[in-house]
């Protein structure tokens, strides 16, 4: 409801039409109907509110948010940090959503942060680097003994993928040429943590970050064959969009995860 007479908003109609110059309304008998010009002023009224809306709920008070990760890197990297992240946030509820994507489609409404695996090329998202993804094989203490007795060959192992292309193995071979991978049989799986958990069953090698072997490379779990590690050419990021740019708790998160660095 406007609150606001009849003759009140046909003043104010007048002043629009006489501050603008174009005539946006046509005065009919059955009552007011807009005109080409009054409908092109409407259209730009919404998007200006629109923007007006936006910039509030950019800049209103955040009591909660969450932050998306692909699985693996929330398991192994993000969750062992989250506490201290939160102490520095105290007045924000922290949620973590793992997914199975590498990417994240942003919800325009609901301030959130994102990381991701490669840059984002979308123009309204801001991202920091978090870190490289480097690469080099890991095994049981089994597979190594199998690979040690075939003077360190791949040779008849299983190699285990935890992408769909198989593009991780591709780059470590391309940088280790002198590895005979000789009747090497491929197995894929949909996240690097299960990867990592067939090679701990001793299922074959897996190719991987050891950042996020840590806690079964310290264990002696998984082992590392070989010294090359090499990076992958993908880096992880954390991400949010640009209309949140100016939000303090955003930017208090975000200098959060950056000392977790």
């Amino acid at each position: 409801m406007l609150n606001r007479s009849q003759g009140a908003v046909s003043k104010q109609i007048q002043q629009l039409e006489e501050f603008y110059g174009v005539v946006l309304f046509e005065r009919l008998t059955s009552g007011l109907e807009l005109t080409v010009e009054g409908r092109r002023f409407l259209g730009v009224a919404y998007e200006l509110l629109e923007v007006v809306g936006k910039f509030e709920s950019s800049n209103e008070q955040l009591t909660e948010l969450t932050i998306y990760s692909p699985s693996t890197f929330a398991l192994r990297w993000l969750l062992p940090r989250i506490e201290r992240i939160k102490k520095a946030v105290p007045e924000i509820k922290v949620h973590v959503r793992s997914t199975h994507s590498d990417v994240t489609n942003f919800d325009e409404n609901t301030p959130s942060l994102a990381v991701v695996r490669g840059e984002p090329s979308a123009s309204n998202v801001v991202s920091m680097e978090l870190l490289p993804e480097l690469l080099t094989p890991m095994c049981s203490p089994y597979i190594l003994d199998l690979i040690r007795e075939k003077e360190w060959s791949l040779e008849g192992q299983n190699l285990l993928h935890a992408s769909p292309v198989g593009e991780e193995w591709h780059a470590w071979l391309d940088q280790n040429r002198s590895r005979k991978v000789d009747g090497t049989q491929a197995i894929y799986f949909d996240t690097l943590d299960v990867a990592m958990s067939a090679a701990e069953s001793s299922l074959g090698v897996v190719i991987g970050d050891p950042t996020m072997a840590k806690e079964r490379l310290e264990s002696g779990r998984l082992v590392m064959p070989y010294r090359s590690v090499v990076p992958s050419g993908q880096k992880y990021f954390l991400c949010y969009l640009e209309r949140f740019n100016s939000n303090k708790e955003i930017q208090k998160l975000i200098r959060a995860v950056e000392r977790s660095l």
